[in-house]
């Protein structure tokens, strides 16, 4: 969980996922109240789950604005 731009309010959270069958990490970035959503999954080290479309940018795995993101729990189960 990171910050990208405190003046406009952008954050980012970084997840291990897998891309055209290899491991791979996901840069997914984040606006305040979905950062301030992501915060206790982090501390309980949640399974998130992002929906939206990525792309490789600069070697690295991007997601510009999810179009869905949720943690799944043990509540859930």
């Amino acid at each position: 969980i990171g910050h990208v731009d405190d003046d406009i309010g952008l954050y980012s959270i970084t997840l291990d996922t897998s891309y055209k069958q290899e491991a791979a990490q996901l840069e997914v970035l984040l606006s305040k109240q979905q950062h301030d959503m992501a915060w206790p999954w982090y501390t309980d080290r949640a399974t998130v789950v992002v929906q939206g479309t990525a792309a490789r940018s600069l070697g690295q795995l991007r997601m510009d604005r999810p179009d869905r993101i949720e943690a799944w729990t043990d509540a859930l189960f």
